[in-house]
């Protein structure tokens, strides 16, 4: 019996010292561990971080090795919910990027990287590399993405990038930086800079890349980091070296508190890829660089592409995320807001609560819950999701409160349950006081159906108020809807919403005027999505409110979700009509004529109210049984018999109502609707029979 060497008293201690691009040799027999370790300060996690395993032998088994990622300490179980089974070009990689780092960030952090071999022993080789994410004008951020795997760089739109103003004082450090990396410090393609004092025009980015080998595809995103591959991006094949795009007006976002930033995203296709960019600011005429778009889900299967493009993107997928994982040996698994954690759980179980914090400020957002079922197989009820809003075991929380959402049906592997804003508000609040500042606790429980799953989470809040022209992402789920407004907009002013649906589907958009929009209110303006080309944005238009006693009004619109989780980007701008622009706004309702504008408050009457719904169905069932009792007096009229009261109907309708369900045996029970007898010889008109049954 031979002490296993993740024991407490050897775990770390047996594990291989690693310093950042120094390559380092290793070995381990069959079936056996070795392990290795690096620590990261908290400025080394503000960047992106790779580890490489290169094996030394040509010939290896699919099963022949694997990597498993381990934070801060290595558990007996060795269960990791981040491992790399395969190797792409004979590599092993895992990637943490600086958005993975967030949760865990703030303080000195160890990685245990598990090296277990399967049936042989191996020899290999590992390396690891910091990558800059933080990039600045006319320098070179270097990095590498392998397949599946995210990097993140960003650009901050501050008052030197408004200015032009050279970052002489960084070059010193990046200088260094790039001579441990061994490459140069100039740039060989074109610039497009202009005077530091012309401001008078709009500045954009030029984002300038070269790829050395391997195939990516680039995603930029405003003010947050994409975490799913949706359009617009840049494709590079392998055989493609140099690219560039665009992004186009971003001096309209500088002067900014907090200041405003540019993601860059690149994830790795079917090969590791080595990369340059640089990003240079200019004016003058903005050329889009991007190409057509192009559309894919979160699974594994291109749902389409351009016609004048011939790259395959369904390989990119699902998008690995996270530096956090849970095991399931805890009592309890801390979610953070918009991060990937993983999981999983095995047949007919469930995983230990999900939690996560939002504060009393956040509860006037909207809320999301996307899990993704990462497994190959496509099953629609492979999982189960329930939020609770509490925290503790799940036989707790069943017994302590009424669950916030819950869902077992999933579209496309994505299972979700969502929360517009005015609902978890009022949900929340009937238990809490939200005057009072502080965070309330939410718990999601996860449960396996007849197989095996291993899943991803992802929480997101999704913020209600807009600024005028400034751009935000969401993402509305089936079933539910997710709500923006535009407050203090002046009442002689029009409201355009633009609505840019990147993936997935949603059913319709709806604006109103201080009250956010639904199925039963009065709303001004609504655009079924599913009849607009998703290629574009769909633009929706609120008309000026009209006279009022304020002088400013809140401009509302709501998203509600069709077939599948939509991912969309939102921006509304105030304009007067007097300057020559026009209004196109209808006022409709959904099922029926508009019975007038309505002042509903979110804070009074709720939108959705019952009360338009009962007085339409009111209106509706009168009129039924008017005509009803109108075709039966003309008939009787007709045939020289007296006409029937409304109360001698009554009368005569009661037996059917209280005829019971339960008929005695041979007897068969009377139908909802009464079956049409066989046509008479005479060819008699439909009359009331003696049964009192209304025959046709």
């Amino acid at each position: 019996c031979e002490e296993p060497l993740h024991t407490p008293l050897h775990a770390g201690a047996q594990a291989q010292a690693l310093i950042v691009d120094k390559i380092a040799f290793g070995s381990c027999n069959a079936y056996a561990w070795q392990d290795w370790s690096i620590a990261l300060d908290a400025h080394e996690m503000q960047d992106n971080f790779i580890f490489e395993l290169q094996t030394r032998s040509s010939a290896l088994r699919l099963d022949g090795l694997s990597v498993s990622l381990f934070i801060d300490e290595v558990p007996l179980s060795r269960v990791s919910e981040i491992v790399a089974h395969t190797a792409h070009d004979g590599i092993y990689a895992i990637s943490l990027s600086s958005h993975d780092f967030e949760p865990i960030a703030g303080q000195n952090r160890r990685l245990f990287f598990g090296v277990k071999c399967g049936s042989l022993p191996v020899q290999y080789q590992v390396v690891t590399h910091l990558m800059h994410s933080e990039i600045h004008a006319e320098e070179i951020a270097h990095g590498e993405a392998c397949p599946g795997d995210w990097i993140y760089h960003s650009i901050a739109l501050d008052e030197h990038l408004a200015h032009m103003t050279p970052y002489s004082s960084l070059v010193a450090a990046r200088s260094a930086a790039n001579a441990r990396l061994g490459v140069g410090t100039s740039s060989s393609h074109r610039r497009r800079m202009v005077s530091t004092g012309d401001t008078s025009s709009s500045t954009h980015l030029l984002v300038v890349v070269e790829k050395v080998v391997g195939s990516m595809a680039i995603r930029p995103e405003f003010n947050q980091a994409p975490l799913v591959l949706v359009p617009p991006y840049k494709y590079m094949h392998e055989e493609e070296g140099h690219s560039e795009l665009t992004i186009c007006n971003v001096s309209r976002f500088f002067n900014h508190d907090p200041v405003f930033k540019y993601h860059l995203g690149i994830v790795g296709s079917k090969h590791c890829a080595h990369y340059g960019l640089t990003v240079e600011p200019f004016t003058g005429d903005c050329h889009h660089g991007m190409p057509a778009a192009h559309r894919r889900t979160r699974s594994r299967s291109l749902a389409s592409s351009s016609s004048e493009s011939a790259e395959d993107t369904s390989h990119i997928g699902p998008d690995k995320h996270g530096a956090l994982y849970c095991s399931g040996a805890e009592n309890a698994c801390a979610l953070s807001i918009r991060h990937y954690t993983y999981g999983s759980c095995t047949e007919l179980a469930r995983h230990v609560p999900f939690t996560f914090e939002l504060t009393r400020e956040q509860l006037n957002s909207n809320l999301v819950v996307v899990v993704a079922d990462l497994n190959d197989a496509d099953y629609s009820s492979s999982l189960s999701l329930t939020l609770y809003h509490g925290s503790g075991t799940h036989e707790a929380l069943v017994d302590s409160a009424m669950p916030l959402a819950s869902t077992q049906a999933g579209r496309a592997r994505l299972f979700s349950v969502g929360l517009d804003a005015f609902t978890l508000q009022s949900k929340v609040c009937n238990r809490a006081n939200c005057s009072q500042a502080g965070v309330e606790t939410f718990s999601l429980v996860v449960g396996c159906a007849a197989t095996p799953v291993r899943f991803s989470v992802l929480v997101e809040v999704v913020d209600l108020p807009l600024e005028p022209e400034v751009p935000v992402h969401g993402e509305v789920c089936p079933g539910s809807w997710m709500y923006h407004k535009l407050p203090g907009v002046a009442r002689g002013e029009a409201v355009r919403f633009t609505l840019h649906v990147h993936e997935g589907n949603a059913y319709y958009a709806m604006v109103r005027w201080d009250a956010p929009p639904s199925f039963a209110s009065c709303n001004k303006n609504e655009v079924e999505l599913s009849e607009v080309d998703s290629s574009a944005p769909a633009s929706i238009e609120l008309c000026p409110a009209g006279d009022s006693a304020d002088d400013a009004a809140d401009a509302y619109i709501g998203i509600f979700g069709g077939l599948s989780c939509a991912i969309y980007t939102l921006e509304a701008t105030a304009f007067e009509l007097d300057s020559g622009a026009t209004c196109a706004s209808s006022h409709t309702v959904i099922g029926g004529p508009c019975l007038g504008e309505t002042s509903l408050k979110s804070e009074g009457i709720p939108a959705g109210s019952i009360v338009p719904v009962f007085l339409g169905a009111f209106f509706g069932v009168s009129v039924l049984v008017f005509a009803v009792w109108a075709m039966i007096v003309s008939r009787r009229a007709e045939e020289g018999r007296p006409a029937r009261t409304i109360k001698n109907l009554l009368h005569f309708v009661r037996p059917q109502l209280t005829m019971p369900i339960d008929a005695p045996v041979g007897q068969s029970a009377p139908p909802s609707v009464p079956p049409s007898p066989p046509p008479s010889a005479g060819g008699e008109e439909a009359k009331l029979s003696s049964a009192g049954g209304l025959h046709i």
